[in-house]
């Protein structure tokens, strides 16, 4: 999963459009400086994050607590591996406090095929059923930043689920339940049959 474009307006000190484009970055070493409270945070690492699971990660509360007009939107492009590009529109009237959001995917011939109703409802479904959880990303790529989601800051719960999670043990569980279930059935109906057997 790696961000590729990140649109910002309408959030922070950002009143006009701001873009930043990674794929337009050259090969090699990339320092990106400026003074402290200059955007460097909010849109390199924040916005690309906050535009998939709304909320900024540096940051606490909702992305309405940070919205500065009517018209406030996070525009992102991630792409996954084997799966294409994915296009993500949060749009945010921070006077109305209300959102919407949709995702899209990029398909090879360039069409976009939209993949949620506009509600963040949907979008959020679609997001968890995509994309990597919130907290997974946090523990392995962001947490370097402020230490928000660090895997060493974690409750001795909150990491055996993290783990399991990031070693993708849940498709494991669930065949385990659906094991558990189909023994259940295979038991009662042996039972059924002894039952009719004692019978004849």
């Amino acid at each position: 999963m790696k961000l590729d474009r990140i649109e910002v307006s309408g959030f922070f000190h950002f009143t006009q459009p701001t873009v930043l484009d990674l794929r337009e970055l050259p090969s090699g070493i990339i320092a990106i400086t400026g003074p402290n409270g200059a955007g460097k945070t909010s849109v390199v690492l924040d916005s690309g994050l906050a535009a998939l699971y709304g909320v900024f990660p540096s940051r606490g509360g909702v992305l309405q607590d940070y919205s500065t007009s009517r018209d406030s939107y996070l525009d992102a492009l991630w792409s996954m591996t084997g799966e294409g590009a994915y296009r993500i529109r949060v749009g945010v009237d921070g006077t109305k406090r209300v959102a919407d959001a949709v995702l899209e995917q990029i398909l090879p011939d360039g069409r976009h095929q939209p993949l949620n109703d506009g509600k963040i409802s949907t979008f959020k479904d679609a997001v968890a059923r995509l994309f990597p959880s919130k907290r997974s990303v946090l523990a392995s790529a962001f947490a370097a930043q402020n230490k928000a989601g660090s895997f060493v800051e974690l409750g001795q719960k909150d990491r055996s689920e993290l783990f399991a999670e990031l070693a993708d043990l849940s498709h494991l569980e669930k065949k385990s339940q659906t094991s558990k279930a189909c023994a259940n059935i295979a038991s009662a109906a042996i039972d059924k049959l002894r039952v009719m057997s004692d019978v004849l």
